[in-house]
């Protein structure tokens, strides 16, 4: 089973250097960049966002079905290490009125943050 798994490691490991390279890059701008985004390009930036935390939760799980396989059943899959959920929660792409609440007050919260941020670090 390991041998047989470590042509598929590699494939994983490629594949989760190439989601942080994806993160990093979106998390390269600037306090004052952010701050001067219009609503369509924040919209945008965390549609990435979360396809990049979607893009993770799969690849945890299908390294957790791969190595623990039919016992990876009995606890919580690893995947809701990324998105936050709890095996009881609604699934990652719900559209609840409550989860759309919850996605929309924490963006609010971010753009706040980085106004305050991009504030401080005005040059007077």
């Amino acid at each position: 089973m390991v041998r047989q798994f470590v042509p598929s490691l590699q494939n994983h490991v490629r594949k989760f250097h190439e989601i942080i390279r994806k993160s990093d890059i979106s998390l390269s701008r600037t306090a004052a960049e952010a701050a001067t985004m219009n609503s369509v390009a924040k919209k945008s930036w965390w549609a990435n966002r979360r396809n990049l935390n979607s893009q993770l939760e799969e690849l945890l799980m299908e390294i957790q079905s791969q190595l623990f396989g039919p016992v990876s059943a009995a606890g919580p899959p690893l995947g809701h290490l990324v998105t936050g959920t709890s095996p009881t929660s609604p699934s990652p792409g719900a559209t609840t009125t409550e989860s759309k609440t919850t996605t929309a007050s924490f963006e609010q919260e971010v753009d706040n943050q980085v106004r305050k941020t991009s504030a401080i670090a005005r040059p007077v």
